[in-house]
Parts: C-alpha cells; sequence; structure tokens
C-alpha cells in the first residue's frame, strides 16, 4: 500500500524510492541474498528504512532508538556421540542424554559468568533430541539452539567458549562432542540522526498517541544488512491490544495484532519517503 501511495504521486517527489519486497525474513537470508546479489551496488540508495509491527508495544505507539535496537542472531547445533547400552547396565556405556544434558547447563554460565553483565547475551538451547527406547543408554544426542549478542567482542567470544565447553565436557564423560555454528543476521544498527527523522515524522501522524527511542530486543531481524551497508534506521510500531486480547507474543500459536497498525506503518512509511527526500533535496 505504501509503495502505491508513493508511485500514485511520484511527479511530486524529487528523488527515487527502491522499494524492496525482502524475501525469507525469517532466518533463510532474504536481506543477505539481495545484498549479495548486488541491489545496493546497481541502485545506490542514500537512506534505508523498515519497520516492524511490534506487539509488546501498544496500538498507537511508535518507538525507533539510536544505536543498536536488535541482536546479532546465529545458529548452533551440537552432536554428542557416546555408546549405547542397556539402561540396567550404565556403567557398561556412555549415556549421551547424560553428557548432553550437562552440556545445557554448562552453556549457561558463559552468560552468567563469563559475559559482562551490561552486555546483554543470550543462549538458549531450542532442541533436545535423543534416545529410542525408554530402557536404553542413548549413543548420540543432538542439541540446536541460538545465540544473540549485541557486541563484536560477544559475537567472537561466545562460539569460541561453545567449542570448547563441547569438546572438554564430552571429554570428561568419555564420549565426543561435535559443534556447527552459523551467523545468522547482525544486529540492528540504527544512524541517530535518521532514527530522530522517523520520531518527528511519526509524532505528526494523527494515529500515534506515543514516540518513543528505548524498545529493545533481543530478537534479531536480517534487514541488518540493508543497515550494513547504508545508513538508515528501523523501527517498531506498535500492534497489542490488551483490550480485544491482541496482546499476544510473536511467533506464538495464537499471535494477534490490532489491525489498525497496519495502517500506522504505511503512513509511517509513505511520510518518511517524503520528508527523507524534501530533506535531501534542501540540504
Amino acid at each position: 500500500m505504501a509503495a502505491r501511495i508513493l508511485t500514485r504521486h511520484q511527479k511530486n517527489l524529487s528523488g527515487s524510492i527502491l522499494f524492496c519486497f525482502q524475501p525469507a525474513e525469517e532466518g533463510l537470508g532474504g536481506a543477505q541474498a539481495m545484498v549479495q546479489s548486488g541491489l545496493l551496488e546497481e541502485f545506490a540508495p542514500d537512506r534505508a528504512f523498515g519497520i516492524h509491527l511490534w506487539n509488546p508495544l501498544p496500538y498507537g505507539t511508535v518507538s525507533c532508538g539510536p544505536g543498536t535496537i536488535m541482536a546479532a542472531a546465529d545458529r548452533f547445533c551440537i552432536d554428542v556421540q557416546g555408546r549405547g547400552g542397556h539402561g540396567a547396565k550404565p556403567h557398561e556405556g556412555t549415556d549421551a542424554i547424560f553428557v548432553a544434558s550437562h552440556l545445557v547447563l554448562a552453556l549457561q554460565g558463559l552468560v552468567s559468568r563469563e559475559t559482562n553483565p551490561f552486555d546483554s547475551t543470550v543462549i538458549t538451547v531450542g532442541k533436545f533430541h535423543s534416545g529410542e527406547a525408554f530402557n536404553a543408554l542413548a549413543d548420540r544426542a543432538r542439541l540446536e539452539g541460538t545465540v544473540r549478542t549485541l557486541s563484536a567482542e560477544a559475537a567472537e567470544h561466545i562460539p569460541q567458549r561453545i567449542a570448547e565447553v563441547a569438546a572438554r565436557i564430552a571429554s570428561t564423560f568419555e564420549a565426543s562432542a561435535t559443534v556447527e555454528y552459523e551467523s545468522v543476521v547482525l544486529p540492528t544498527v540504527n544512524v541517530p540522526e535518521v532514527a530522530s527523522r522517523v520520531r518527528s515524522v511519526a509524532s505528526r501522524i494523527p494515529n500515534v498517541k506515543e514516540v518513543r527511542d528505548d524498545e529493545r530486543t533481543m530478537g534479531g531481524e536480517d534487514f541488518s544488512f540493508f543497515l550494513r551497508q547504508v545508513p538508515g534506521c528501523f523501527a517498531f510500531v506498535g500492534a497489542g491490544n490488551p483490550e480485544t486480547g491482541e496482546w499476544t507474543p510473536h511467533h506464538s500459536p495464537n499471535f494477534e495484532i490490532d489491525e489498525r497498525a497496519l495502517g500506522v506503518g504505511v503512513s509511517l512509511m509513505v511520510d518518511m519517503a517524503r520528508s527523507t527526500l524534501q530533506g535531501e533535496s534542501n540540504s
């Protein structure tokens, strides 16, 4: 809708607008693939702007803060190899579930005991697969999870330590461990001047009752690949409405939004494009 409105009024715009219809946003590298295809070199945009409907904020709220507002998101997989055996004779095998369970607990120590408390870091094991019979020692176990970091130091430190901790704990219990680690998205970093423009534009939208600069999350967003190449910002548009029950968290099976937020998002994108072109032409 924003693209339709801006196209309809393109004769009144003093500049060009590049519309990016980004595929595969959820962890599949859509933005990265667009950047690698040469999109930004071909069109050379001066600014990049994106939004995310955001249930933690109520409808009528827009937040666009300066600096890092979303974390880098990585994915890891740890395969533990033990030795199977009878559940009644655990001393004759190496229980992969036992070893992997120690790993789950030890990984949390990388956050609580090795990361600066002022440098937010998250390690979550979301999948634990092992075993085929209730009365047997599992010979293999697989852990899969995500790492979220805000700083370059943590992003470098955590993968190295996951590999070291996995190897040493597995060795302690006479097992082995293999780690696969993948960087999925970069931190989302807003240029302060552009974020300030968004807040100014948002404050003039009739249905926006509150404009903030403090919303941040350890969630990841691959719009960050655009912002690594082009100065710009990413804004949160409130879509929650506790009065109607539309307050469920993102990725919940019961996820709902206040659909009036769609109109706010369209207005923000249209007005931000107009404001940026006018500002650039006057500078």
